[in-house]
């Protein structure tokens, strides 16, 4: 019989370097700044498939937010970030990949008097991670 083992409490600690190899964004004809005095969040929604244990590809979609009150209606979307990445994990602690970012801004009808912001565009990544995980309670 086999026993399965974890630590209590572990650290993991990751370093990450990578390329940008382009960097295109369009401003449009101003950046203004959103009001932060409203409440702000996120939600970011991810797949990833892991093919034969070495090979990985998935994205993900992460939509920002303001909130004027905790009610029906007053979730105001400002942003949309979505992303693409796949690449290989040729051991449990390295990752080697390629990474797709999209960005574009909300119009938001619900609240016509919030500044959102006037910018959108495109960047890739290819990227190196190494994670290190310490376990500091057995």
């Amino acid at each position: 019989m086999t026993t399965i083992t974890a630590a209590v409490l572990a650290i993991v600690l990751h370093f990450e370097g990578g390329y940008i190899p382009t960097n295109k964004f369009t401003i449009y004809d101003s950046m203004s700044f959103i009001d932060n005095s409203n409440k702000q969040m996120y939600i970011n929604l991810g797949v990833e498939f892991e093919i034969l244990g070495f090979f990985f590809i998935g994205g993900d979609i992460r939509t920002e937010m303001f909130i004027r009150d905790f009610a029906a209606g007053s979730f105001v979307p400002t942003l949309e970030n979505y992303g693409f990445n796949f690449g290989i994990r040729p051991a449990e602690w390295i990752e080697i990949g390629f990474r797709h970012h999209c960005i574009h801004p909300m119009m938001t009808y619900i609240y016509q008097e919030m500044k959102t912001p006037n910018w959108e565009g495109a960047f890739e990544e290819v990227y190196l991670k190494i994670d290190v995980k310490v376990d500091l309670i057995k």
